[in-house]
């Protein structure tokens, strides 16, 4: 009987251990940066320019920077939670060949970007991200925002709350404690979590049209997360779901004219 009692006693301590470890080093198991400051043009996007843009607590953010075709919308990308804005540099360039502009965010403690990552620091770091564009000349009607993945997460909040044309999500989850759960099924992630990314109840505040892309085998972000966020967003709004694709999606010709095509049709209206 003592014997048992010491092995509930041990694995319950081995238990409280992992879940205190989990609390304090959660931000780690989130958050994956490429902490690197590259020139686009050694990723070969000779087009786009490096920006410094301040963030409300003076600290420096950079964002890489592509004029859009006259009359043409303006990308603000908010990429997922792995590396950096070099990794994306395809999509980037393929959105410039269709004429989009490209203003991409380095999260705070990416590439090259003070401050350290956390949900309130992205998503102040967003804010300034379209003040800036907002300030450079760029209208309200001509922005798009684009998340990625957590970075859907960081849209949804800006676009529920400040007017822009269109919002495109891509693998995008109903909250990150969602998420967290599915994966860290035996812990209480959703009492520990401190950032939530909570999409789920701010997607019914956006007005612009959506655009929801989804691989069906996505085994990072459940497919089902997508769905439900879809089905709680207002008109108007489309969903694009391939067979084919898990998490983040590669953006080839099919899936790019599906986001040209959306964002060519989307007009703001506040």
């Amino acid at each position: 009987m003592k014997s048992l009692i010491s092995t509930g006693l041990v694995l319950a301590l081995a238990y409280a251990a992992i879940v205190a470890a989990a609390y304090l080093f959660q931000r780690a198991l989130m958050y994956f940066p490429d902490t690197r400051r590259i020139d686009p043009a050694h990723v070969g996007l000779q087009q786009a320019r490096e920006e410094i843009v301040p963030a409300a607590d003076g600290t420096p953010l950079v964002l890489w920077r592509i004029d859009a075709a006259p009359g043409q919308a303006t990308i603000l990308y908010f990429q997922g939670n792995g590396a950096g804005l070099a990794n994306r540099a395809e999509r980037f360039a393929a959105f410039a060949a269709s004429g989009f502009g490209v203003a991409a965010l380095g999260y705070p403690g990416y590439s090259g970007s003070g401050g350290r990552p956390s949900e309130a620091s992205l998503v102040a770091a967003a804010q300034s991200a379209y003040d800036h564009l907002r300030a450079t000349g760029v209208n309200a009607e001509d922005i798009v925002v684009y998340g990625e993945s957590l970075g859907s997460g960081v849209a949804v909040q800006l676009a529920a709350a400040q007017p822009v044309a269109a919002v495109v999500l891509e693998a995008p989850f109903t909250s990150a404690a969602d998420v967290a759960a599915s994966v860290y099924w035996f812990l209480p992630v959703r009492w520990l979590m401190q950032d939530r990314f909570d999409s789920l109840s701010r997607i019914g505040n956006i007005k612009a049209p959506l655009l929801v892309l989804h691989g069906r085998h996505d085994s990072v972000v459940p497919y089902s997360f997508g769905e439900r966020l879809f089905a709680a967003a207002k008109e108007p709004k489309s969903m694009i779901s391939l067979n084919d694709d898990g998490h983040v999606m590669a953006l080839r010709q099919s899936v790019l004219r599906f986001i040209v095509e959306f964002i060519g049709k989307s007009t703001y209206s506040p």
